[in-house]
């Protein structure tokens, strides 16, 4: 099975979009695939679907610009695709049980 190397495109394609493309359907059709192929592809990987490995993704994306930057949340919210901060907020908060605010101030050593 190709499947080893069709988890590798995606990784590859989420790597370079993840900043882009939040849905499972953008991936499915670069790939010239079904959603269900690459959540198969994905489970048998990693053993989650692929709307969770994006999630996953686009949160460690989050993570690192909140502890490495000093980009405003907005901006962080802009980079990463979203139209509305208060959009990113929620996914975040969905992901990770906190606000980017307070993930972030848990790491500023300065207050």
């Amino acid at each position: 099975s190709d499947a080893p190397e069709r988890f590798r495109l995606f990784k590859r394609l989420l790597d370079e979009k993840v900043h882009q493309w939040h849905h499972v359907s953008r991936y499915a059709q670069a790939m010239g695939c079904s959603e269900k192929t690459l959540t198969r592809i994905c489970n048998a990987a990693v053993g989650v679907g692929a709307k969770a490995f994006i999630a996953s993704r686009l949160a460690l994306e989050a993570k690192r610009l909140l502890v490495h930057t000093e980009m405003p949340i907005s901006a962080i919210a802009q980079r990463l695709g979203f139209d509305e901060a208060t959009n990113f907020t929620k996914f975040f908060r969905g992901i990770e049980g906190r606000t980017p605010g307070d993930f972030r101030r848990q790491f500023d050593v300065s207050l």
